[in-house]
Order: C-alpha cells, then structure tokens, then sequence
C-alpha cells in the first residue's frame, strides 16, 4: 500500500489543467471540478483551487489525509477521475498483486468511454496489459462462464464512422451485429460495420457488464476481415 499511497500522492501534486469551462470544469486525476467543499474545523467550506493557491494547498492537504488512511488497492483507485483510472492501473501494476491488478484493470476499462482512445497507451500496450492479467479476475463469473463457452473460431463486429476506417483496428469488438450497428450510427453518422474472426485462445476477455456483450483481442490475429453488410429492415423481419 505504501508505494501505491507514493503514486497517488504525486497524481495529486499535478497541475490542475483549466478548460473552458473552469472553474466549474477541471481536468485532473482527483478532481473535475475547479470548485469544492471540504470540511474544515467542522465547517464546511468553499474552495476554489484554480484561482486560490491556498485553496488548493487546503485542499491537497485534505486529499493527502483521505489517501494515507486508505487501506485497500481499491479503495484508493476509487478516489481517482475515471479519465485518470487507465493510467493508475498502469503506473500502480509494480504495487499490485496479479488479482488486484486484474480486477482494477477491468474496472478501469469498463468505467472508462472509449478507452481504446486514451492518447497514454498504444493497443500494443493495452495487449500486454490484458495478456498479464488472471482471467478469473479479470472477468465476472458469467463473463467467465459466457467466454469459456465461446467456439474455438468467433466471429467479432465493429462499428465506425465511415470517414475514420483507421479506427476498425482497435482491441474493442463485440459478439452482436446489431451493437456495432448502434455504435456505428449512435451520433446519427452514416457509419460502417466491419466484421472478423479470431480463435478463441487469442481473446483476451469477454465484458457483458455493459449490456454491450463486448470482445478484447489480440489484433494481430483477427483474420477475414471485411465489411459487413448491414440487414435492410425488411429483410430482418424476414429472417
């Protein structure tokens, strides 16, 4: 706990980064908001850490308390931004025990939108992070039934927006047409669904949590690879 205590504390000395929204809206790894309460002598008060440096060090001050009387692996990943938890699981992995890790990096996958674009990892990165960890942990218990009675060879979808094709070769697929459908179309985009196969024993994890029945692999074993031709309505009704 003691290094993972360490790497915290030096994610909350960071710089808060302002947006365009700030102080209302902040980026950093323990907060997203530039103004908050803290409780003080028993009182509760305002803080604004982006334009008062003695907010901010009463702030960081409090912070420091919270993190040095946590006891568990999770209960200080909990205390981090989701934008952030990708990074933590990262950097905190020579912290962890292989079941902790597994677990945090599932998590933080899951909490995250769209992790396959966090500009901190290449897929490279991400591959040798799901292939170090423990499936048992990784996965649920009906993830973990629902993977292991996949087939030896599965066929995988993708949904993208047609003009960004260099997106199809991400970690992220699912088992049903129908989801990559509704991401490829979700902002209302004219979007493209590919599809793929890949034996089994190169899937890295099976994630249902989501409702989004969502596959992890190893790109350099998808095969086959090739737009998939969307149903008309017509012809769903029909089949």
């Amino acid at each position: 706990m003691e290094g993972l205590k360490e790497l915290a504390l030096s994610l909350l000395y960071l710089d808060i980064q302002k947006t365009r929204f700030s102080p209302i809206v902040v980026s950093h790894p323990f907060t997203s908001t530039g103004t908050t309460a803290q409780v003080i002598n028993g009182e509760i008060r305002m803080l604004n850490l982006v334009e008062s440096e003695e907010d901010l060090n009463t702030w960081r001050k409090g912070m420091t308390d919270i993190i040095n009387e946590t006891d568990k692996p999770y209960s200080l990943y909990f205390l981090i931004n989701k934008p952030y938890a990708l990074a933590f699981v990262k950097f905190a992995i020579p912290y962890l025990s292989q079941k902790d890790f597994s677990s945090l990096l599932s998590d933080a996958w899951i909490r995250t939108e769209m992790p396959s674009n966090d500009s901190n990892f290449k897929p490279s990165e991400f591959i040798k992070l799901f292939k170090n960890a423990d499936k048992e942990s990784l996965m649920d218990a009906d993830e973990l039934q629902q993977y292991n009675e996949l087939p030896d060879t599965v066929n995988v979808y993708r949904g993208v927006k047609s003009d960004r094709p260099n997106k199809v070769l991400q970690l992220s697929w699912t088992l049903d047409p129908d989801k990559a459908e509704w991401f490829a179309k979700r902002f209302d985009e004219d979007g493209v669904v590919y599809e793929a196969s890949i034996d089994k024993k190169n899937i890295l994890a099976l994630f249902s949590r989501r409702g989004e029945a969502e596959i992890i692999v190893d790109l350099d074993y998808l095969r086959d690879l090739a737009k998939y031709d969307i149903p008309s309505e017509d012809m769903s009704q029909l089949q």
